[in-house]
């Protein structure tokens, strides 16, 4: 009789890309990503990682609703993707605070735009900003923050609609190594106490390990998925254990292959 312990049933996908394809130009003549599916169950942390121009952003901007798909379909929980809304927040390398507004009012911004009574933004923006840790500087203005500080408005702006998906685009890759350890440990925080899905786009190899629950690795352009690989590596992680190394040796290798067929192809 086997001793083996049973498989964990998959969950089910909550974000699906199916066969998704992109091309820019007269006639759709360059083409960016080729046809790319792509699964992500409800709650789960995926990072892309890939040579630059290999189409992560554009994976990223089809769910966010900001880039229509040439041909094959993006999907949450089944509807189709057709324009940004607010079931998804989007987080990019520059929070694009507006400076004339304190921490509480850019996080109100996008309530007060939709006519969401003050009362109801207060409470709603302070609730973030306490998830974020900025709660205590709301009434700061952007002058007065610090680069990761703004960071984390702008994942409170993108939280106050509660959306079922969180979207980041090198929300970290401007900041320095100590921020962006912390930036990190505060993102893995939020992603543990509101159970998000999230799609991050890195160029970092270590942040995706560390973060993740699955790497996605895209090829050089016209991108694709080139491995899909789901990280077992225990919370906290360790990034100086032998697995850790292991795994980024591995990818760091492929991404490096790609970047250089990029070069060649160029």
């Amino acid at each position: 009789m086997s001793t083996q312990p049973a498989q964990a049933a998959p969950k089910p996908s909550f974000v699906r890309y199916d066969a998704v394809t992109k091309s820019y130009g007269a006639k759709g003549g360059a083409l960016a990503l080729r046809a790319t599916s792509l699964d992500i169950a409800e709650g789960e942390f995926i990072c892309v990682v890939g040579p630059s121009g290999c189409g992560k952003t554009t994976l990223l901007n089809m769910l966010a609703g900001f880039v229509k798909p040439t041909t094959g379909r993006v999907s949450i929980g089944d509807v189709p993707v057709a324009e940004p809304g607010p079931d998804r927040g989007v987080v990019f390398q520059e929070a694009g605070l507006f400076d004339w507004l304190t921490a509480r009012r850019n996080v109100e911004f996008g309530l007060k735009m939709s006519g969401v009574p003050q009362k109801e933004r207060q409470l709603r923006a302070d609730e973030v900003l306490k998830l974020t840790g900025m709660l205590r500087f709301a009434d700061r203005y952007p002058s007065q923050l610090s680069g990761g500080m703004k960071q984390r408005i702008g994942i409170a702006r993108a939280l106050v609609n509660d959306p079922a998906v969180l979207l980041m685009d090198e929300p970290f890759a401007a900041l320095d190594a100590q921020s962006r350890s912390l930036m990190q440990e505060e993102l893995l925080s939020v992603w543990r106490r509101t159970g998000k899905t999230i799609l991050f786009v890195t160029h970092s190899v270590d942040e995706a390990i560390y973060l993740a629950d699955r790497v996605v690795v895209m090829s050089a352009n016209p991108g694709r998925i080139k491995a899909d690989i789901r990280i077992e590596i225990e919370r906290p992680r360790d990034e100086m254990s032998l697995e850790f190394n292991r795994l980024k040796r591995e990818l760091k290798e492929m991404v490096m292959f790609e970047a250089r067929q990029q070069e060649l192809e160029a």
